[in-house]
């Protein structure tokens, strides 16, 4: 069977649309069918309390016709009430029938209670206001119960208000003329209630549709990544899991259970009172919950778990719940030894030997073991260029396996930065001279004095540098500048002459192994570790690295630094 192709979202969009619209008509029905039963009960009393009350206005067989016809209606109304409550929850049902029924319902209703003043309108004034009242009290209960319903609302409450609005104006005298307009008046009323009734239900379940399929998103993606959720009430103090996180901790789910006690035993002793007080912090101040921590399976495996969570909090401030994920990383930290492992041992392994063979050819090329053809010395020489960058990338594998253990150390001093700037420059030259580029040198902090590693600066200043000549064409300039822009930060900048950066390799461009040309055949050559390596150790250096494209072409890489 051929899997489901994807859609896109464009295409995903009328679907949604499609079923906030089903969810709006389902919520409708559900709150104008819900009051329905009461609300016709009472519509039949108050009609047989009208039939008693104008029994001389009318012949007892009009009034008995009257009220038997409302009975009836508001009979088969109860029956389709019935009918919704036993099947809206079936999958697929038609809703357009019961709404249907639900508006000829009120229409039918409404032209019953109308007619009351069409058949038996009372000569006395005080009844007539009696049966005005009774009319006005049935149209606003009906305006409450269907005001998320407009059009059942206007079907009930129209015939019903009308026919008396025009008894009012027919009779010819002031007050009657006025008690016409203002029921017209109430006509209006009752079409903002119904319109902002809609409007609010519209906006409330949409929300909430969109909630549920966010929801459904994010479980789907838990499951795929076999993400753990869980949840602490800071009110009532209740940790529940999801049946991932129960896998995770190897519990069994149990319903309505607070899993607190179960996480402070598997939670690893040496780390319990950290990841406490990381929870605490998070929930005094504002702050993102993240944290790494070991947990302990029945059987006595130390397993690693990687936690996030988001606290929730009310209109003024107060914390009310953490929202969070866990994460079994055990088997990714396997992996990291492994890589590190192996990294660390072949670096090892090739370092020596690599220093043996550099030695080797150098005596060879200087003649030491006797005379060597021109020839011969072309190809020891490019045989030792390529064990120099052998040897350069054994260093930077030994740098990243250093910063992936934490055991990276650097000897930070307060120190002149301009002649580290100069140094670098000085023993990149003749590397620049090989791609015949060369490096123009401007600085405005002359006796600016960071705290930062002899060594480590080199280091970065050689990644930069080195890059920007391989990035810049023949004939080029690589300008690098120092400068202070602030009292607080020194800043220095490599620009290269190059084509630039492409716009999908930026956000990449300081990771390891990145290289805007992966293929086999690239030309400019790396392995992609400086630019990582170098952001890592400005930071260290408690500085920071970026890049901007220049107008006229190029990328102008920089770092800054504190001032000392």
């Amino acid at each position: 069977m051929s899997p489901e192709p994807l859609r896109s979202p464009h295409a995903a969009a009328p679907e949604r649309s499609v079923e906030i619209a089903r969810a709006v008509q389902a919520a409708r029905l559900e709150f104008a069918f819900n009051g329905l039963p009461l609300a016709l009960v009472v519509s039949v009393l108050l009609a047989g309390m009208t039939a008693v009350m104008l029994r001389g206005s009318a012949a007892a067989a009009t009034l008995a016709a009257w009220f038997g016809c409302l009975t009836a209606v508001n009979t088969v109304r109860l029956v389709h009430s019935r009918h919704y409550r036993s099947r809206r929850l079936r999958a697929g049902e038609d809703l357009t029938t019961f709404d249907r029924r639900l508006f000829f319902g009120c229409l039918a209703s409404g032209v019953v209670w109308g007619s009351s003043a069409l058949l038996f309108f009372p000569n006395a004034p005080e009844l007539q206001f009696f049966l005005a009242f009774v009319i006005a009290g049935v149209s606003s209960g009906a305006v409450t119960s269907l005001s998320v319903a407009p059009l059942a609302a206007y079907a009930f409450v129209a015939p019903c208000v009308l026919p008396l609005a025009l008894r009012f104006l027919l009779a010819g005298d002031a007050l009657h003329t006025v008690m016409g307009i203002m029921t017209f008046f109430y006509m209006g009323v009752v079409v903002l209630v119904a319109q902002r009734g809609r409007t609010q239900m519209t906006r409330l379940v949409e929300s909430e549709v969109l909630r549920r399929l966010s929801d459904a998103r994010l479980r789907v993606a838990a499951d795929a990544g076999q993400i753990g959720v869980w949840e602490w009430d800071l009110r009532t103090n209740e940790l529940m899991w999801d049946e991932r996180m129960c896998e995770i901790f190897r519990v069994e789910p149990v319903a309505d259970f607070d899993y607190r006690d179960v996480w402070r035993l598997r939670l690893h002793p040496a780390d319990l009172a950290r990841v406490e007080a990381e929870l605490a912090s998070a929930v005094s101040d504002s702050a993102r919950f993240k944290s790494e921590f070991r947990i302990v399976w029945p059987d006595g495996e130390d397993r690693y778990v990687r936690a996030a969570a988001h606290v929730q909090r009310a209109p003024d401030g107060s914390p009310l719940r953490l929202i969070g994920i866990n994460l079994d990383v055990t088997e990714l930290k396997r992996l990291e030894r492994v890589k590190s492992d192996f990294v660390s041992t072949v670096s090892h392994e090739l370092r020596t030997p690599l220093t043996s063979i550099r030695g080797s050819l150098g005596l060879v090329i200087n003649d030491a073991a006797g005379p060597v053809s021109e020839s011969a010395r072309g190809l020891l020489r490019m045989a030792d260029r390529n064990a120099e960058r052998l040897g350069a990338l054994i260093e930077d594998l030994l740098d990243v396996e250093s910063i992936d253990t934490g055991k990276l150390r650097l000897e930070l001093r307060e120190q002149p930065l301009q002649p580290l700037i100069r140094q670098a420059l000085d023993a990149n030259t003749p590397y620049a001279a090989q791609h015949q580029v060369t490096f123009e040198f401007n600085s405005t902090a002359t006796d600016a004095v960071a705290r930062v590693d002899a060594q480590r600066i080199l280091q970065v200043m050689t990644n930069l540098l080195s890059n920007a000549v391989k990035f810049s064409p023949r004939e080029a300039a690589v300008s690098v500048a120092l400068s202070q822009p602030t009292p607080q930060r020194l800043r220095v900048e490599v620009r290269d002459r190059g084509p630039g950066i492409s716009a999908e390799f930026q956000g990449k461009l300081f990771t390891l192994f990145a290289q805007g040309d992966a293929s086999d055949s690239r030309q400019k050559g790396g392995a992609g570790l400086g630019l990582a390596i170098s952001k890592t150790l400005i930071e260290y250096m408690g500085g920071a690295i970026g890049f901007a494209a220049n107008d006229g072409g190029g990328t102008t890489f920089f770092f800054e630094l504190p001032e000392g």
